[in-house]
């Protein structure tokens, strides 16, 4: 699939992130005739025996910075007018060339264009409008991979709206990098809601009697009120306490900001988006696909219905 890949998009350098991907990529890279760089994400010691040109990212940035400053003001680009080269690309023009294995044979490069990934963005700022206004801050936590289409949404979408994206470790440290961050939105494939639901189960074993009552009770009328089941005069008191002694230190376990959970790329589990939306985690599903760019539809906030994918962009 490498070799594919960069001979197929006529890919002159590689970005990579460790020194684990690099081993598997460099067989690729030295067989063809045009990608000659590869360049490490991840900062390492280790020295390869080979001809292609391995450079540190870190090492880029501190050596060309200064640099680069230096030919913006040379005479060959003092007249330069870079708004105009920006004004001349158009919506239909490729932004990006992402590589999808398809149903079978050759991974199939898609061309999506800037429009198409524009669209997008507005799409996501009208679905979320409400949730963002008012917001001085607002930080994203990811744990997808770079070369996926719903990752590319997610970064030109916090791009525009001057949003923050910290990138997750791993799905072990996703907890702990979610206390770290404290983000307003989490990005996510229902792999990581799924392990989250057995995290909080497993834990909550470890409780006593009365934090496991407690959470029953946080459950079933959470349900309840998802539902659209009326609550007793009763049960609104209780589960109004509950939001305190329960709901809130679930958010806070996980930064005690959220304001959205984002699952797409596979269908999410029902009872595990239900069992998180109860605990005061609300979880929002949409659907996509890559030449799409890649959202199709999603959850609205105010609306959520978790057994669908959402109304359409």
């Amino acid at each position: 699939d490498y070799s594919h890949i960069i001979n197929h998009s006529g890919a002159r350098c590689m970005i990579i992130s460790s020194h684990e991907l690099c081993l598997k990529a460099l067989p690729a890279v030295e067989s063809s005739s045009d990608c000659r760089s590869v360049i490490k994400i991840n900062e390492d010691n280790h020295s390869y025996n080979n001809p292609v040109n391995i450079l540190q990212w870190n090492d880029l940035v501190e050596k060309n910075t200064d640099d680069a400053w230096k030919n913006i003001e040379s005479e060959e680009y003092k007249n330069y007018d870079f708004n105009e080269e920006i004004k001349s690309i158009k919506r239909s023009d490729t932004a990006c060339i992402i590589y999808t294995s398809g149903t079978g044979g050759n991974p199939k490069g898609v061309m999506l264009s800037h429009g198409a990934m524009l669209s997008n963005c507005s799409g996501a700022k009208i679905l979320l409008q409400n949730l963002l206004e008012g917001m001085d801050e607002i930080k994203f936590l990811s744990w997808l991979p770079l070369s996926h289409s719903y990752e590319h949404t997610l970064q030109f979408f916090t791009l525009g709206i001057g949003a923050q994206v910290y990138y997750a470790e791993g799905i072990d440290k996703l907890v702990v990098n979610m206390g770290e961050v404290s983000p307003h939105f989490m990005t996510a494939v229902p792999r990581f809601y799924d392990s989250l639901h057995t995290r909080i189960s497993q834990g909550l074993k470890k409780q006593g009697k009365l934090s496991q009552s407690l959470f029953s009770s946080t459950l079933r009328l959470g349900k309840k009120k998802y539902n659209g089941e009326k609550l007793s005069f009763v049960e609104n008191i209780t589960n109004n306490i509950l939001d305190k002694l329960v709901r809130r230190k679930v958010n806070k376990r996980f930064g005690g900001s959220l304001k959205a959970l984002i699952s797409g790329g596979s269908a999410l589990n029902f009872e595990v988006g239900l069992y998180l939306t109860a605990l005061g985690l609300p979880l929002l599903q949409g659907y996509g696909q890559t030449e799409t760019a890649p959202v199709v539809s999603a959850n609205p906030p105010e609306k959520v219905k978790l057994d669908t994918v959402g109304k359409l962009f």
